[in-house]
This record gives structure tokens, sequence and C-alpha cells, in this order.
């Protein structure tokens, strides 16, 4: 016993030192106190007049092997995010996106940028501005990520002169350069798209075809973000007759009707970066390649196949549990359990399944609260998501004190 106590005190001491160099809640494992991105707000005019459009631009650095997200993340992350603190009379209008990397990252595929990137956004002032100094300022919220992800957030401003003459900033030719790169508006791709199939459970194979020029399958298709369905980031890309390319994804619904039309970026020469060319789409969704239009009408699933899927899923959760037993950190506890239902065998049974039914509510009830954290965080603008704690090193050594609390006992 003596000794089990001289290892708590060792313990302890250690996480009393290691919890001292962690003023960062990420730790230095996570970039510490230091963000692995800058931002810095750029404008296009130093003097700008009443009436006109100012261009802003959000420079994000990144360190080495680091990288942010575009509007749609893929198949994990958060997009950058601004909340502007503007003068009377100035808006800011949606950010305007460079066309993104597609990489992927911990197994997860992602739309997103490395290195360094300009986010625009247009400033719109009024022509009853009053005129004078004005200060344009902003918080920035980004997710960066490596080999774990950190959200991070930064306070940028910049000044800029309401006058009765326009004057271009320094930084104006960088802004322009860059911006000639977004991705532009073009009719002439041909874009069309049809259902390959029909739907199974809540997903459904989506097929899309435009002119490739001379990119051949070296092209893709990235899907906006949507609150109704999630186009998947995985593609098979095929060629499709003559300069054409066919790219199949698949469409996962989350509620309502399957979407009769869609719209993203058309990407050609996606490996050679030099000649990478992005362009601006809308198109409907046919039901079938030979043309017949999807309505928007289109019915979801009828209540007794989600029955079905929901009963299907509680199955694979049921048989999941019957594995969890033999685990090893659960088979040793069974006989613990079956200890348990011996002694409870000489009460009543009105006790037993008293206590039986306060068990299961409780375990209920522990996860729905636990859900109820996330929701609430998450609509709080914050991120989170399971198991993001345990990249927190003082919750790790808190978690690695309890057990050996658990331990000793």
């Amino acid at each position: 016993m003596r000794a089990c106590r001289l290892c708590f005190i060792l313990l302890l001491s250690f996480v009393g030192k290691l919890s001292a160099q962690f003023d960062d809640p990420f730790g230095s494992q996570a970039g510490g106190a230091k963000p692995a991105t800058t931002v810095q707000l750029l404008l296009s005019h130093n003097e700008a007049k009443p009436g006109s459009t100012v261009t802003a631009g959000l420079e994000l650095t990144m360190d080495d092997g680091w990288h942010t997200y575009w509007i749609n993340p893929g198949a994990a992350g958060t997009a950058t995010d601004v909340e502007w603190t503007l003068p009377k009379g100035v808006t800011a209008g949606p950010i305007q996106w460079p066309t993104p990397d597609k990489f992927t990252a911990l197994g997860l595929i992602g739309y997103g940028y490395h290195d360094k990137t300009i986010l625009f956004v247009p400033l719109a002032i009024a022509a009853d501005v009053a005129l004078g100094q004005a200060t344009i300022s902003g918080k920035v919220s980004w997710l960066e990520c490596k080999e774990l992800c950190i959200p991070r957030d930064q306070q940028v401003s910049a000044k800029l002169v309401i006058a009765g003459t326009a004057k271009v900033s320094a930084d104006a030719a960088e802004l322009d350069a860059t911006k000639k790169k977004l991705p532009k508006a073009d009719a002439r791709l041909a874009v069309k798209a049809w259902w390959d199939g029909a739907a199974k459970d809540d997903e459904r194979t989506l097929l899309i075809e435009f002119d490739a020029g001379q990119s051949g399958t070296d092209a893709d298709f990235f899907a906006l973000l949507f609150e109704s369905f999630e186009v998947s980031p995985e593609s098979e890309v095929t060629a499709s007759g003559a300069a054409k390319v066919r790219i199949k994804k698949t469409v996962m619904k989350f509620e309502g009707a399957w979407p009769s039309e869609l719209a993203g970026l058309a990407v050609r020469n996606l490996k050679d970066h030099g000649k990478t060319e992005a362009y601006r789409v809308k198109f409907p969704i046919l039901a079938s390649a030979s043309g017949a239009a999807a309505t928007t009408t289109t019915q979801a699933p009828p209540p007794a196949t989600a029955d079905k899927s929901l009963w299907r899923m509680l199955l694979y959760a049921f048989i999941g549990g019957l594995i969890l037993n033999v685990m090893p950190c659960v088979l040793p506890v069974i006989s613990l359990k079956i200890l348990g239902f011996v002694n409870q065998s000489k009460e009543s049974p009105a006790r037993v399944r008293l206590l039986g039914m306060l068990y299961g509510a409780g375990v209920v009830v522990s996860f729905l609260v636990l859900a109820g954290v996330v929701i609430g965080v998450k609509s709080a603008g914050e991120l989170a998501s399971w198991g993001m704690q345990m990249s927190n090193p003082q919750f790790v050594v808190l978690l690695t004190v309890l057990i050996m609390l658990v331990a000793l006992n």
C-alpha cells in the first residue's frame, strides 16, 4: 500500500510539471501557443470613393504540411469564416473562394489549401457614407490540420480612407493577380448529370459529364455544401466519348426529396497546378441518361423502408454489443456482472426490474447529455466532435490520473 501511495505521489508530481507546460489547451504537439497559420487583411485601396467597391483579401499563410479548408471541407473539417466589424455604410459580401486542392489526410478526402491562399471579400461602400478614415476589422476563424486539427481565430484590421478620390494600395497588384485565378463562369463545358439507377436507402449514384478539353481524365467535380444532402468527395473518373469526361459520385440524402439540381466547380488539369482550370457550374439532374427530367416533386422513400432501415441499424447495434462482450476490456467484467445477478436473485422481482430500468435509463440519459453538449457547442458556432478532447494533453493527463486512481482502489 505504501508503494502504491508513493507511485500516486510521483504521478501527481509528473502531472503538475506536465500541466505547467501546456498553457495552450492543445499543447506543443498541436502547434503550441503559436498557430501554424497566420492571417493578414489586405485591401485593394488605401482611399476609396463613396459608392465604390473595395476588395478585401484574407491572406492565410500556412506552415509546411498544414492545411485549411474550402467552403465544402469534404469528408471532415470546417470552412474558414470571418465575423466583420465594419463602419456604418460599409457592407461585406460573401467570401469568394479560390480553387481548392483535393487531398487525403488521415484516410479522409478533403478540399482545402496549403502554403498560402487569399480569400476575397467585396466591401461595398454606400454613396452617402461619411468621409474620413475608417477601420475595417474582423475575427477570422479557421481549422488548421496536419497530424491533428486545431481550431484557431485571429483578429485582423486595416485602415481605409473614404475620400473624393480613389487610391490603390501596395497590395492591389497581388490581389488582382490572384483574383484572376478564381473559378470562372463558363457555359461551354456542356455539363450533364443524371441518376445512375434507383436509390439504395439514403444513397444514390450520380453521373456527371462535361467537356474535358486537353485534360483527358485529369478532371473532377467539387460540389458545394448543402444542408439536405451531401456529395461524397470520392470520384470515379473515366473518359466518355470525344474529349469528354464522366465522373461517378455518391449522393447521401439527409432529408426531403432527392436534389433536382447541383452546383459546384468543374475542375480540369487537376494534377498540373500551373494549368488547373476551374469553372463555376450549376446544372439540373436528369432521371436517366436518356434525358427524362427529374422533378422536385420526387417523393422520399416510404415510411416502411425507413422503418426497415432503422430496424436493421438496431440489429447491427445489438450484434456489435454482443461482439464487445468478448473484448479484453469488457470480458473480465462479465464475471462481476454474473455475481451481481446471483446476488440480485435473492431480492424481489419488482426491485430487480426497477434497478434494471434505472440502469438502462441512466445509460440513455448519459448519452443524451453528451449529445446535447456537442449540439449546444456547435450551435454556438464552435467546433466540436467526438474524440476531439483526446487531442488535448490536459484532458489526457486528467484521464490518466483517473485511471490510476481506479487501479489503486
